[in-house]
């Protein structure tokens, strides 16, 4: 199974994504709050997954995800965002991100993507 870093301002929802991927045999490495310990934390721990909230405080995901993708082009960083603009949804995949869910994230929207993009 894969090991993923959940990058969200909000407690309550790394706690419920966190339930969501330990729940299907998956390994939450680390939860940070914001786009810098973010960054660090993928640097430290090379998760396989990144699960990246686009609005947070102190930055939006764009900034975290232009960063890790500097880092590491292969890095596979799934966006989740409360925001129903495809726009959003389209720069974030330009940018590198492989992946892309609006909230509210279901167990099953979430499983199903990090099952494709660790099979892609």
């Amino acid at each position: 199974m894969a090991s993923v870093l959940i990058v969200d301002d909000s407690s309550f929802e790394r706690m419920t994504l966190q339930y969501i991927i330990e729940s299907d045999g998956h390994e939450v490495v680390g939860g940070a709050v914001n786009c810098e310990q973010g960054v660090a934390m993928y640097v430290s721990l090379r998760p396989e997954v990144v699960t990246l909230d686009f609005q947070m405080e102190g930055g939006t995901g764009i900034d975290a995800l232009k960063e890790i993708m500097q880092l590491d082009s292969s890095a596979r960083v799934i966006i989740i965002s409360g925001s129903g603009n495809t726009t959003v949804k389209d720069d974030t995949l330009e940018l590198g991100a492989v992946g892309y869910l609006s909230k509210p994230v279901t167990k099953k929207q979430l499983l199903s993507e990090i099952k494709r993009v660790l099979n892609d």
